[in-house]
């Protein structure tokens, strides 16, 4: 994100003068835009999305479309980048508008103790997220599917993870493929989840030509 040092100020400010705009107040008359911190704040974020988006869109591009394809590791077509960022916006509007608004009614209502009650919100909102996240979002983006019982080239894969997990007493529950390859080249593993429902998931491209690489998801830590 690139800020100035005025620039959120300056866009609170503005974002103030648009809800004026809709209560049809007249800035001519008053010093201050009319405002509520709730809806103000909402349209501050808003537009602070598209804003940022803006203004480093150019730098991603350059990252996806020049960069990475000149070291081969792009996959991703411009239509595909643009659904991605749809979704994106539509998860701010769909997720962080109505947390926001919570976390400033939170504070209205908490008086003195308004903080304790925001620390509850956050550790809450950070486990609903992380659900949210495994279970919708991630598989939204993505393709997951069941990681074969055997693969050409490596037969025992999904078994050897599974032994692993155990010996190790690893909550695994799903050992995913992932559709990785319609955005990079890059291979890549990660571990997703939360408490004792933990999942991996392993990019396609890890499993496509290169056994020998997929073999160290195996290998001890």
């Amino acid at each position: 994100m690139i800020w100035g040092w005025g620039m959120p100020a300056s866009l609170w400010y503005f974002s103030g003068s648009v809800l004026a705009f809709f209560n049809g107040v007249d800035l001519t008359e008053q010093t201050l835009p009319y405002f509520n911190d709730t809806l103000q704040g909402a349209i501050f974020l808003v537009l602070q999305h598209f804003l940022s988006a803006a203004m480093n869109k150019g730098f991603e591009l350059f990252e996806i479309f020049d960069l990475n394809a000149r070291h081969d590791m792009n996959r991703m077509t411009l239509g595909l980048y643009a659904m991605d960022n749809l979704k994106g916006t539509l998860l701010l509007m769909v997720l962080g508008l109505p947390a926001f608004w919570l976390f400033m009614w939170l504070i209205d209502i908490g008086g003195n103790v308004f903080f304790i009650l925001l620390l509850v919100f956050t550790i809450g909102t950070l486990v609903v997220y992380k659900y949210l996240y495994t279970n919708f979002i991630a598989p939204w983006f993505n393709k997951f599917e069941e990681l074969p019982n055997e693969l050409p080239g490596l037969p025992n894969l999904r078994k050897e993870i599974e032994i692993m997990a155990k010996m190790k007493d690893f909550p695994l529950t799903h050992i995913y493929k992932v559709d990785a390859s319609k955005r990079t080249g890059l291979h890549n593993a990660a571990v997703i989840g939360f408490g004792k429902h933990q999942k991996i998931i392993i990019y396609d491209t890890l499993l496509s030509g290169h056994e020998e690489e997929a073999k160290l998801i195996t290998e001890p830590s």
